[in-house]
């Protein structure tokens, strides 16, 4: 997503969860699996996050794609314009 310019992206893996399969899925101390839950969190404009909302459908296999509208009230040092 940073070739798409897209303000800021964090990408975690969580220890435990289920999805629409009701499949509990968790992590043991020492085990990683492959099939732990994880999350993906853009923010920028709506513009720019509606342009990769497809290829993030893609990208992920099973899951939920979601958006939600937030208000920024700070982003780094960096002025936020989206009505450009």
């Amino acid at each position: 997503m940073r070739d798409k310019d897209i303000g800021g992206v964090t990408v975690s893996r969580e220890i435990l969860g289920y999805g629409h399969d009701r499949m509990l899925k968790s992590a043991r101390i020492l085990e990683l699996s492959s099939d732990l839950p994880m999350v993906i969190e853009t923010i920028d404009c709506a513009a720019k996050i509606d342009a990769i909302i497809p290829e993030l459908c893609e990208i992920v296999p099973k899951g939920l794609v979601f958006t939600v509208d937030i208000d920024i009230h700070k982003y780094g040092k960096k002025e936020i314009n989206c009505n450009k």
